[in-house]
């Protein structure tokens, strides 16, 4: 049963991925011809200005894509494997991230034996939380992160904090189309 489910989790995250790569890679390299071609045919036409102005936006798009592929590939990478500790993967995945975006991520393990108390597939799903709060902190124009882990009654208790800009739950909840990853949060701890 165990092996069946592991099957069926793995359909669902290359359907996950597939999605994921049509609707942000795929969209994107499809504007990016169409501006391209653009951008020729107002070049060819003479028009430096209507040109310039294309190759700026081409220029935006493609280093904002690239800064997401680039978050994504970090993302996939700090992936909780067979043998692997779920703290090591954790502390592996903060000094990735604090070198990407240049946002220190202080990093405090206050019992070791609390590894003990998350187990492989509960790892996965936590360190999955762990990204997007990380991710949200840049958002927040945090400069300094920290995360904090200790044993609370046999359950690991993970504390994360920035000093960034807050937001205001109240507005979240009556507007929470708007914030999928906090709601996808949410799912993944229950």
């Amino acid at each position: 049963m165990l092996e069946e489910r592991g099957v069926v989790a793995t359909y669902q995250e290359r359907e996950r991925l597939a999605r994921e790569l049509h609707d942000g890679i795929g969209q994107v390299l499809g504007y990016v011809g169409m501006q391209a071609e653009a951008a020729q045919d107002s070049c060819r036409a003479g028009d430096r200005v209507k040109t310039d102005s294309l190759l700026t936006r081409l220029i935006d798009v493609a280093h904002r894509s690239h800064a997401d592929l680039r978050h994504s590939i970090l993302a996939l990478k700090a992936t909780p494997t067979e043998g692997s500790p779920f703290l090591t993967t954790l502390e592996d995945y903060m000094n990735d991230f604090g070198r990407q975006y240049g946002v220190p991520v202080e990093f405090t393990v206050a019992d070791p034996g609390v590894q003990d108390a998350v187990g492989p597939a509960a790892a996965a799903q936590v360190l999955r939380v762990i990204q997007e709060a990380l991710s949200n902190t840049r958002h927040a124009a945090a400069r300094k992160v920290q995360v904090a882990v200790e044993g609370r009654d046999g359950h690991a208790c993970i504390v994360i904090s920035d000093d960034g800009q807050s937001f205001d739950l109240a507005e979240l909840s009556r507007d929470p189309g708007r914030h999928f990853g906090l709601a996808f949060m949410n799912e993944r701890m229950e």
